[in-house]
């Protein structure tokens, strides 16, 4: 009985370098991003002077590489708790990838769910926004400005 191999040659060696690459890159990017920092600014707050809801990524994520919880918190809370999903996500499509098999469980997200997971992010983005007193806290750098930690 001859067996059949489930990968041709090309794509053995396109999954061993993705499965050899693709982490060399997220380590030299970390490495890169912990030591020189980012210098990325927020085109929208640039240009129109209000927080979208990614501003405050980069800062929170540059305070998890150095494992302070609390700035990260401060810079985009939404960030700080979406991150393990995503990271979750990416490590799952980096084995299904490499192995050829997807062999880690997922929920499998409707479409109404994706939808309502939008809307919190827009109104996230529209809440963090206004300048009263409950809102401003989720606007970057409210933790240390308002001292409630």
């Amino acid at each position: 009985m001859i067996t059949k191999n489930r990968f041709t040659k090309n794509e053995k060696l396109w999954r061993i370098m993705f499965a050899i690459g693709a982490p060399l890159c997220v380590l030299n990017g970390a490495i890169y991003f912990y030591f020189r920092g980012s210098r990325l600014k927020c085109i929208v707050y640039d240009k129109l002077h209000i927080y979208c809801c990614g501003c405050g990524a980069t800062r929170a994520l540059e305070d998890l590489m150095r494992f302070r919880i609390l700035e990260a918190l401060d810079h985009n809370v939404f960030f700080v708790i979406a991150l393990p999903f995503v990271c979750y996500y990416f490590f799952k499509e980096y084995v299904r990838i490499v192995t050829g098999k997807d062999i880690i469980p997922f929920v499998k997200i409707k479409l109404n769910t994706s939808i309502i997971i939008l809307v919190i992010i827009l109104l996230f983005g529209i809440v963090r926004n206004i300048p009263f007193y409950p809102f401003t806290i989720l606007a970057p750098w409210a933790i240390v400005e308002y001292n409630i930690f």
